[in-house]
């Protein structure tokens, strides 16, 4: 696990002019080093889940064997766990089995440490109880490379073109489908073909997958349908009108902040409202002798908790805030408040 530094004080200079002590104000290039200072130090976000793993005795296998298999078992079942807490919506059974087994072999990725709590083994079963720490960040990446993260509420619509498949071939599909949140129309965009390269014969083949939009188009190559299938389709719900059906991004400003050790502590609890908040950066301080003012720029999946979340936070601290539209020209302010 990430540990964090102690803070260190950055030092700054007053300004000249003619009201000297009227605030201590620091310059933009302050204001950096005092953010490097509290900020690089934060811990990676992380939760902590204990689950029971259980598995048939594989022939032949040693129980350092079984041990792997039920601990990478047991770490796909935590990520699924947390996922449905980070998610909008929770998974069905059939998204959730999904994204256990195609998580499952890169879990280690996803896991920041982990504690054996008990194995045994009786008669063909074993079991393994393990506790482990995901990395909440990484999880959320794997889930928005998938597209899980902008279908959890609604499935998406694209349309096929294949040739004939096997039936796991199918059945792979119909996974990274599900996965994906995405059901299969006769005609439209989002257009996915697929391509067997090689022929019925050859050793090892090949597929092709190409998407198009209505503006835009990506292919790729590899011996596993899955690499394919995520390599195109991240790029699609990398765009920014996809993400936006999803986030709102907000210009948010707090003002009244007596110390950046305050600042840092709701920075911290910002990432901790991972249900409500995608990302937050604080994008400047503006810091005077007894008041300062945080500027942050936060996407969120729901505007409307995330404000009520914000106001019981900062009820008790005697808080200026208010936030703003993130895109476009025409931002204008949605609240303002003083929490009483």
């Amino acid at each position: 696990m990430i540990s964090r530094r102690p803070l260190r004080q950055a030092g700054a200079r007053c300004r000249t002019g003619s009201r000297p002590q009227a605030g201590l104000i620091l310059t933009a290039i302050a204001i950096g080093a005092v953010l490097l200072g509290c900020f690089f130090g934060v811990q990676v976000q992380a939760d902590t889940y204990s689950v029971q793993a259980e598995h048939e005795y594989v022939e032949n296998a040693t129980l350092m064997d079984m041990k792997r298999i039920l601990r990478r078992e047991a770490m796909a079942e935590i990520a699924a766990k947390e996922a449905s807490t980070v998610l909008p919506q929770t998974l069905s059974e059939q998204r959730r089995k999904a994204l256990e087994q195609f998580i499952k072999p890169e879990v280690d990725k996803y896991i920041l440490s982990f504690s054996e709590l008990g194995f045994e083994r009786k008669e063909e079963v074993c079991t393994l109880r393990l506790q482990a720490e995901v990395n909440v960040p990484a999880l959320k990446d794997f889930l928005k490379r998938w597209g899980t993260y902008y279908t959890s509420e609604r499935p998406m619509y694209y349309s096929l073109i294949s040739p004939p498949l096997s039936q796991s071939e199918e059945k792979t599909l119909r996974r990274l489908e599900a996965l994906s949140g995405l059901e299969r129309m006769y005609t439209g965009y989002p257009l996915m073909t697929l391509e067997q390269l090689g022929d019925q014969e050859a050793e090892r083949r090949f597929w092709k997958g190409t998407l198009k939009t209505v503006e835009r188009s990506w292919s790729a190559v590899d011996s596993e349908l899955t690499t394919v299938w995520v390599d195109v389709w991240s790029k699609f719900f990398a765009l920014p009108k996809i993400q936006s059906q999803t986030f709102e991004t907000l210009e948010l400003s707090i003002e009244g902040w007596t110390s950046v050790t305050a600042i840092e502590a709701f920075h911290r609890q910002l990432t901790r409202w991972s249900l409500l908040v995608d990302q937050a950066t604080l994008k400047r301080v503006d810091m005077e002798l007894g008041q300062s003012t945080g500027h942050w720029q936060v996407r969120t999946t729901d505007e409307e908790n995330f404000r009520e979340r914000l106001q019981e936070y900062l009820q008790q601290r005697g808080l200026d805030f208010s936030f703003r539209a993130g895109h476009g020209s025409d931002a204008s302010v949605n609240a303002t408040r003083r929490a009483p």
